[in-house]
């Protein structure tokens, strides 16, 4: 199927929400929505569609889940506070999924290679 991923916050929706819904071709059908505890500001999915990375505001501000759509579950895979200001408004998947980009509210920008979790370069900007 196709998926879209939709973030929330508790000031326009109920909760602070990620919701994934299925296209398939002629309806949009709600397949889960989890409550994340904090405003979801980026998603990004990976090139197979079953990892979806979501930059978050304060605490664990990175979480990677597994999505299996045989159930419509996710599964937390990773997650960290990567120190950035509080923010993360962006994440994005290199090729073949091995490198995750995040960019947070102190202009830093982190570069985690996922196959081994580890932070392999980071950038700041001092504007």
């Amino acid at each position: 199927g196709t998926y879209l991923a939709v973030g929330s916050d508790n000031t326009v929706f109920v909760d602070n929400s990620l919701t994934i819904y299925e296209w398939n071709g002629s309806t949009l059908t709600e397949r889960l929505s989890q409550n994340v505890g904090t405003t979801v500001y980026a998603l990004d999915w990976n090139e197979d569609g079953t990892q979806l990375a979501i930059g978050l505001n304060g605490g664990d501000d990175l979480i990677v889940y597994a999505w299996d759509d045989s159930d419509y579950s996710i599964t937390s895979l990773y997650s960290e506070d990567l120190g950035l200001a509080s923010t993360v408004y962006s994440v994005k998947w290199g090729p073949f999924d091995q490198y995750l980009a995040v960019g947070g509210s102190n202009t830093t920008k982190d570069f985690i290679n996922f196959l081994n979790q580890q932070k392999i370069w980071k950038l700041m900007n001092n504007y």
